[in-house]
């Protein structure tokens, strides 16, 4: 039964949520037309706008560059117009250049954090090997004593002795 009542309120908020949804779209559409209508009334269309045109340079700046007197091509830095603006595509490279030198130095750092890691880790592993072969030295048994205990072959039972079954009968 409590199915029941989740799915017609499911079904309930769905079929609400297609009306709404139509019918903002209509809105939509409608002013969407309105506006189109209106446009042409400008005399402008919101599909035909003219491309931006580039802003000329100021009278005095070329007739400077022309006459060699005042600044000179050299002294504009790269990005900036001759009024004094910089370029937004300059800006944005640049930002980008020092993010990627950031990202470089901190590539650098990291190489040598890594390396003096490497360097522990190798000087480490070098004292555990010397360390073992000091251990397997002492542990050596000399020339004159005996056999260590483990290499001497277990005791072969009498024949008169009587073996215990493993499993019991």
């Amino acid at each position: 039964m409590p199915a029941d009542i989740s799915f017609y309120v499911s079904l309930a908020g769905f079929v609400i949520s297609l009306i709404l949804w139509f019918y903002l779209f209509r809105k939509y559409r409608e002013s969407d037309k309105s506006l189109d209508e209106a446009l042409p009334a400008m005399g402008t269309s919101r599909s035909s706008r003219p491309a931006a045109s580039p802003v000329p340079l100021e009278p005095e700046a070329i007739s400077a560059l022309t006459a060699g007197s005042g600044p000179t091509l050299a002294t504009f830095k790269s990005g900036q117009t001759a009024a004094g603006n910089i370029n937004p595509a300059a800006v944005y490279l640049q930002n980008l250049k020092e993010q990627l030198d950031a990202i470089h130095k901190e590539l650098l750092e990291f190489r040598a954090a890594m390396s003096g890691i490497n360097q522990r880790n190798d000087a480490l592993f070098n004292d555990i090997l010397r360390r073992l072969a000091e251990i397997k030295r002492t542990t050596a048994p000399t020339a004159g004593s005996s056999p260590p205990a483990a290499s001497q072959p277990p005791p072969v039972p009498s024949a008169g002795a009587k073996k215990d079954p493993v499993w019991p009968i």
